[in-house]
């Protein structure tokens, strides 16, 4: 899997931003004793930048000009949101029946945020919004894929 500037970008604001949690989520365990919240934030970052690739891959095989099965981009999706329920679910059953607690069920959803908010930031700081409003989404797309194909061509 190939990731590209924005994705790289994405992914170093995802783990600034996982690291600033665990430091806080961190300094919170050594003081209160709240093991749960640390490693709650810890299964919903890996689950999260997990979620990410798989949007990445998603993307990547949705492509009509890849030539890749569309089966993998779909999987891809349904695989990420098993993903996400599996860890709110272990979060959930693990709270329930196994004391002390090992993992907050709210960390662990805190978790799933920063890759999308890195998405967010990144987009809003780069300003790379290339749909408009005004244009319909079929042209906006195919005008996409050529500037991308004619990038690639170039390097």
């Amino acid at each position: 899997m190939k990731l590209d500037r924005q994705n790289k970008l994405i992914l170093l604001t995802s783990s600034i931003i996982i690291a600033i949690g665990a430091i806080v989520f961190g300094i919170l365990w050594a003081t209160i004793g709240t093991m749960s919240l640390f490693l709650g934030w810890l299964l919903g970052s890996l689950i999260g930048v997990a979620g990410f690739f798989l949007i990445v891959i998603q993307t990547n095989n949705l492509n009509p000009n890849v030539g890749k099965p569309l089966i993998w981009g779909m999987g891809a999706f349904f695989i990420r949101f098993i993903l996400y329920g599996a860890g709110l679910l272990l979060a959930a059953l693990l709270t329930k029946y196994v004391e002390p607690e090992i993992f907050n069920i709210f960390a662990v959803f805190g978790g799933y945020i920063p890759p999308r908010l890195s998405i967010y930031i990144v987009t809003f700081v780069s300003g790379k919004t290339k749909l408009s409003f005004n244009k319909p989404i079929e042209t906006e797309v195919k005008e996409i894929i050529q500037e991308e194909e004619s990038n690639e061509s170039m390097d």
